[in-house]
């Protein structure tokens, strides 16, 4: 008992160690979490506490009022873990937790933390000056609604006005001042003046807002009639269409002029007859008879340029010797200016895998792997190059015309049908096409995507196996363009 009473003794003398709370307030420790304090002028509804509060303890109710937007905050205070993650992640420091420490209540709502403010509508949108963004992605990671992509690697920039809720908070962050507010412009389809006239833009419509006419030369868009809807942009095989801004100064109608045609000062008549008696003399004829292709075919040297025929604009043919004896018809002379001096040219090393036939939109080649044989109707091509772009041999182009060009790829007139089919059989028989073909490598992961870009569908993936059909296979190569391993080669065979 007498250390007990030594103790009351002292403790007479000395202040209470309790405070008489709650008639006292007593003090917060510090960096205490307490009642969360809500600034509604400050909040720019970006909804980022929203996100990183775990227990979901913070809604938000937004309103049309007159003006604008009346954005009302609700932070419930029964569902807090004053965990402090919404302060650190406000950029406008509108959410902070105080000292306060009483949260006691009677009426639920008494615990509920509220904040509304009136926030006016913003005039425009969110743009980007191009030329003055470097890409650094800060904008991005300061979306809280994710509606902004950035790609440095292709320096691209975009955004989804969907998802954005024009906090600004994008715009306050970006170091080069490269975004701000502006009014929105309206978009639609502009022709960039490479047109080639070749309607796929119109087919591919699904309203019938464009009009191409390919006589008169002519591209039209009704803009009151598109929707925007892009596919014309992305079918247009010379990437001439466009979306982008436009105003009632954007013309909504191309036409590109045909270039006057040179005529020869002869008269009319013979030089329209000209090209007849020579076709029957011309020394590079052979012995063959003359065939309908043949006579296509060969156009002989007028020493006047004229208007070009019926038969220098239709079709050209050339067969596998005409092709191997011709060189790559390269740096020629074009003809007289006129809407045939350019087209597609075949070159010495086609294979015929036929690829250039089926992407070819106006249906203006013809292959015939059996005779060797390519064709092309230049009434119907309009050089937009999808056949140039996707041969696996790279051996067409598009180059200038002229009657010695026509000359030169000319098919020289053919032997007999039986030295045709001997020739044929001979071919077959050359060990050499045999010497060498697709090999197959390690590492492939059975894709399948070199069956599906084989043309002749010489190619089978079953699971885990992989087999060729070497007598179809006829060794262009898109296979092995196409292999993303880059297992598959074209070598000597074992």
């Amino acid at each position: 008992m007498f250390p007990f009473a030594k103790k009351a003794v002292s403790n007479l003398f000395k202040k209470p160690s309790t405070v008489r709370f709650p008639e006292v307030e007593s003090p917060a420790k510090p960096a205490y979490r307490g009642r969360i304090v809500y600034d509604a002028e400050k909040c720019v509804n970006c909804g980022m506490c929203i996100k990183v509060c775990s227990p979901g303890a913070i809604t938000r109710t937004v309103e049309e009022v007159e003006g604008g937007e009346k954005i009302t905050y609700d932070i419930n205070l029964t569902s807090c873990t004053f965990c402090g993650t919404c302060q650190d992640f406000c950029g406008t420091k509108a959410i902070s937790l105080s000292d306060d420490y009483h949260m006691v209540a009677e009426d639920p709502k008494d615990l509920i933390v509220s904040g509304s403010r009136i926030k006016e509508k913003v005039a425009g949108r969110v743009t980007l000056k191009q030329e003055d963004c470097v890409y650094c992605g800060l904008c991005a990671r300061t979306c809280p609604e994710n509606a902004i992509t950035v790609d440095r690697a292709t320096k691209t920039w975009k955004i989804n006005y969907k998802e954005c809720v024009q906090c600004g908070q994008c715009i306050s962050k970006c170091p080069k001042k490269a975004l701000s507010f502006q009014e929105p412009k309206a978009q639609g389809v502009i022709n960039g003046g490479d047109c080639v006239f070749c309607t796929l833009c119109s087919k591919k419509c699904p309203v019938g807002a464009l009009t191409v006419d390919r006589a008169g030369k002519t591209w039209e868009i009704d803009r009151s009639v598109c929707i925007k809807c892009g596919l014309c942009v992305s079918s247009c095989p010379k990437h001439t269409l466009v979306m982008g801004d436009v105003d009632d100064n954007t013309p909504a109608r191309f036409e590109k002029s045909a270039a006057p045609v040179k005529s020869a000062p002869a008269p009319a008549a013979p030089a329209k007859e000209a090209p007849a008696a020579p076709a029957k003399e011309a020394p590079a004829s052979g012995n063959a008879p003359k065939t309908p292709e043949n006579a296509l075919k060969t156009v002989p040297a007028a020493p006047v340029a004229d208007s070009p025929t019926k038969a220098q604009k239709s079709a050209v043919s050339v067969n596998k010797a005409a092709a191997a004896a011709a060189p790559v018809l390269s740096g020629l002379i074009p003809q007289a200016e006129n809407s045939w001096d350019t087209g597609v040219v075949l070159g010495p090393d086609c294979i015929y895998c036929g690829l250039c036939m089926r992407k070819c939109p106006m249906e203006a080649i013809t292959v015939d792997r059996a005779s060797k044989s390519w064709q092309i109707d230049r009434e119907k091509c309009v050089w937009c190059g999808i056949c140039v772009s996707g041969c696996p041999k790279k051996t067409l182009k598009i180059d200038a015309l002229s009657a010695e060009t026509a000359k030169e790829a000319a098919v020289p007139e053919a032997p007999a049908p039986e030295k045709n089919a001997e020739a044929a059989s001979q071919a077959k028989a050359v060990p050499a096409a045999a010497a060498t073909g697709v090999v197959f490598g390690e590492g492939c992961i059975y894709c399948g995507a070199c069956a599906g870009a084989c043309p002749v569908g010489a190619i089978s993936v079953d699971g885990s196996e992989w087999s060729i059909d070497r007598d179809a296979c006829i060794q262009c190569g898109a296979c092995v363009g196409t292999c993303p391993m880059g297992v598959l080669s074209i070598g000597p065979l074992e």
